[in-house]
């Protein structure tokens, strides 16, 4: 049985033990506090006379959590619906159907109805680069190119779907374990009406809060690198929900494959010693 049958199986309250990947009394998973993440407006931080709280507002963020929402930031609400309402649908069909789409053995490429995912993208990867121009300079770095340029010419862009049926024991199961992300930075759409996304700072797990039509963007490890540890790659986490489905869309930029990062040389210095990893 696949994950969405077995969690459509009325009246069945076991969960196969290949899914169970820890008890309740080993985590925080109740009581847990909404994080107090800003919303950034993208355009409010890009105006030509500039906006000095909006920029505190973006370094006090990636200092403090890791990860922003985004708002203004250009993705039209419609796309991010059709987005959305696809990703639904494709996951509602047959397995027999969604096993064409597979990647893993030539499968066929899966197409969203009016060029949602070429629009989305095209203004994800707009929102991206805007950040990390940004992010060059909270850094006072000499370019404000410079984290956009060590993207390499071959730089790589996946973008994810992701369905998190509802789960009859959420104490029991992970959405998605904890972990950080290997990439520059993952740009989200979560799911606008369902949270579930958690953040862990000094040991304790915050709610990651739900704004509709905002974006979420997460630093990763390659961005923790290049800033010399400065800006760092959060841990990250996602719960079941018992009674609703969640979905979301990410996608992940990652360095040329092929190119070696490491830190500015602006950053390094006697007193911040070259980092090297996590």
């Amino acid at each position: 049985m696949t994950v969405q049958e077995i969690a459509g199986a009325l009246g069945k309250p076991d969960v196969p033990s290949q899914y169970v990947v820890r008890a309740h009394s080993e985590q925080q998973l109740s009581a847990a506090v909404t994080a107090p993440v800003p919303v950034i407006d993208l355009s409010r931080l890009f105006e030509q006379d500039g906006d000095g709280d909006e920029a505190a507002k973006l370094r006090s963020a990636l200092d403090s959590w890791g990860l922003i929402l985004v708002s203004n930031h250009g993705v039209d609400a419609a796309v991010m619906d059709g987005m959305r309402a696809a990703s639904r649908e494709f996951f509602r069909r047959p397995l027999e159907e969604k096993q064409r789409y597979t990647n893993l053995i030539d499968g066929e490429q899966f197409q969203f109805e009016g060029d949602a995912l070429d629009e989305f993208t095209k203004k994800c990867g707009g929102v991206k680069d805007s950040l990390l121009q940004a992010m060059a300079k909270l850094l006072e770095l000499d370019d404000d190119d410079y984290f956009i340029d060590q993207l390499g010419e071959r730089a790589s862009t996946h973008a994810r779907c992701s369905y998190y049926p509802e789960c009859p024991r959420p104490e029991l199961v992970f959405g998605l374990k904890p972990h950080c992300d290997g990439t520059v930075v993952t740009v989200l759409m979560v799911d606008d009406t369902v949270g579930g996304l958690q953040v862990l700072r000094d040991g304790v797990w915050w709610d990651v809060p739900v704004v509709p039509h905002t974006l979420l963007v997460i630093l990763g490890d390659q961005t923790q690198i290049m800033s010399n540890g400065i800006f760092k790659s959060p841990v990250h986490r996602v719960l079941t929900n018992a009674k609703k489905e969640r979905i979301s869309v990410a996608l992940d930029y990652s360095v040329d494959p092929e190119r070696e990062i490491e830190p500015s040389a602006q950053l390094v210095n006697e007193e911040r010693r070259r980092c090297t990893g996590k």
